[in-house]
């Protein structure tokens, strides 16, 4: 099924769905995560193999990140570990290479993943189910 992301409404409708996928792709463990800041969402989530367990942070932003770096990496520090894996999301088409190589620099210890609406479609498109 084809979905866009103009289909979605509501942060909690977009976490939904991202709890949906991960959980459909394999990940263990999926939760959403609340925080003070309405604007942004937390999923938690992991991968295991034999050798090790992976775990994961997703930030979600249905919107563009303009305006809301600070709180960005204010919410990421206040939820993170060390041995974290990061995403951010956002349902922008666009995360710009100055914010990346900032947030990197700002938590040095933890490996970041970024995806903007064009990643976010593509496991729509691939793994939604009505």
């Amino acid at each position: 099924m084809t979905k866009t992301l103009n289909d979605i409404s509501n942060l909690n409708e977009y976490l939904n769905l991202i709890e949906q996928l991960l959980n459909k792709i394999g990940y263990k463990d999926v939760k959403i995560e609340y925080t003070k800041k309405l604007e942004i969402g937390i999923i938690a989530y992991e991968e295991s193999n034999l050798l090790k367990t992976t775990k994961f942070k997703m930030f979600v932003v249905l919107s563009e990140l303009n305006g809301k770096l600070q709180m960005l990496k204010d919410v990421i520090g206040e939820n993170i570990r060390e041995d974290e894996v990061i995403h951010i999301v956002s349902s922008s088409n666009k995360i710009s290479e100055y914010f990346k190589n900032w947030i990197k620099g700002e938590f040095i210890s933890n490996k970041f993943e970024f995806w903007n609406d064009e990643n976010v479609l593509q496991l729509i498109n691939d793994y939604y189910i009505e």
